[in-house]
């Protein structure tokens, strides 16, 4: 950046000429640039619509600040140049001259088919109670938990505390983007932390199983009633010993009396949990 030191130095006076002008309209416009980093179209102050109408403000057309002439709302903007003129001494004609050299732009609403129109739909608003800093530091903000961090419990080890699900094939993973490395996730789900129940109490717990044999423990508790017949029967009619029957043979029709077994089980509930890990989901709240 070029400065000028316009300080008076006596007896010298200041040699004011038309390359110091334009060094310091370079300077304005070089500075000028700066509105580059709200985008091309965007309105800085004012153009507040009210009805069909829109009300005087400042805009940015591709870095050039513009005064804004509002008026009835339209669907282009266009840029307006007008020359004012100088007046200037022509040492030829030994008479004064108006040159136009004063050129003043300003944007206003276009009739359809102006030259050059941007449209109106494309210029963002600058909140200045939001503006693009505090909007930048928003974002931040969102975005940290997907950023890794120095882990406090190991320096020197990076650390991610969120990640974004992915559902396509993993050549098409962007770039800057990888897939989670982390073993303790592969094959599980997440569950959401529940401080009042003891499996879930932390996110560091792991738990379920992909398989699970049912012992007796898991049989629900009950018996079973075996009917006894009145009287022996045999088995094949040859002396063979007697045996119970359901009261279904022919030579008993009625069945006696009932015997029952012992509880098959005690009824604790089956774990039926998959592999899994503990989470919590979080919430951007600004």
């Amino acid at each position: 950046m070029k400065t000028i030191d316009f300080t008076p130095i006596p007896g010298k006076g200041f040699p004011l000429d038309e390359n110091t002008l334009l060094t310091v309209q370079q300077e304005v416009f070089d500075v000028q640039d700066v509105s580059l980093l709200g985008g091309n179209l965007y309105i800085l102050k004012g153009c507040n619509v009210v009805g069909g109408n829109v009300s005087d403000g400042v805009v940015c057309i591709n870095g050039e600040r513009l005064n804004f002439i509002g008026g009835a709302l339209g669907a282009e903007v266009v840029i307006i140049e007008t020359d004012t003129p100088l007046n200037f001494f022509d040492d030829a004609t030994q008479s004064i001259v108006p040159i136009n050299v004063v050129k003043n732009r300003i944007a206003t609403f276009g009739v359809s088919g102006s030259l050059n129109p941007y449209l109106w739909a494309n210029f963002k608003r600058n909140d200045p109670n939001n503006g693009l800093l505090q909007r930048v530091d928003k974002i931040e903000k969102m975005l940290k938990p997907l950023l890794g961090y120095d882990d406090p419990n190991n320096p020197g080890t990076t650390v991610y505390g969120s990640w974004m699900f992915w559902g396509r094939p993993a050549a098409e993973i962007p770039d800057g983007w990888q897939a989670v490395p982390d073993a303790e996730w592969k094959g599980k789900f997440p569950v959401v932390m529940d401080n009042t129940d003891a499996d879930f109490i932390d996110t560091t717990i792991t738990g379920g199983s992909k398989t699970k044999t049912i012992a007796q423990a898991n049989l629900p508790a009950v018996q079973i009633d075996v009917p006894v017949p009145k009287e022996a029967t045999n088995g094949d009619g040859g002396g063979i010993g007697p045996y119970l029957t359901t009261g279904h043979d022919p030579e008993n029709i009625e069945p006696g009396p009932t015997l029952k077994t012992a509880n098959l089980g005690n009824g604790t509930p089956l774990n039926i949990l998959p592999p899994y890990k503990v989470v919590m989901f979080i919430r951007f709240i600004g």
